[in-house]
């Protein structure tokens, strides 16, 4: 059987994890990419020390809950990338855009 110290430190991983993952989105929802990232490394290193141990089984109820709130966030934190990365690539592509113009202006005229 699981103790309540034990139970208390399988919650407090989770917790942090949700934190993070708000803090992602909020983050993402003004653009600040590397504030994004620097959130992720972290919150995927807790992760990964987080569910390495079997929970217990009076856990389960509450994991299950807190995974399903994570990928919550976690969906609406892709939308937003994936808005970004459109974004971005418009962007590119006014840029090459803009670099073939200037290069057909600035190439000397050839002989007929």
């Amino acid at each position: 059987m699981q103790s309540e110290t034990d139970t208390s430190a399988q919650r407090a991983p989770l917790t942090l994890i949700i934190e993070l993952t708000r803090k992602m989105l909020a983050a993402a929802r003004q653009s600040d990419w590397d504030t994004v990232l620097s959130y992720e490394n972290r919150r995927r290193l807790i992760m990964q020390q987080t569910f390495t141990n079997v929970p217990a089984l009076s856990e389960l109820s509450n994991l299950a809950s807190c995974i399903e709130e994570i990928l919550g966030l976690d969906r609406e934190l892709i939308a937003l990338a994936e808005g970004a990365r459109t974004g971005f690539a418009d962007q590119l592509s006014v840029l090459r855009t803009s670099k073939k113009a200037v290069k057909a202006y600035t190439l000397p005229a050839t002989a007929s």
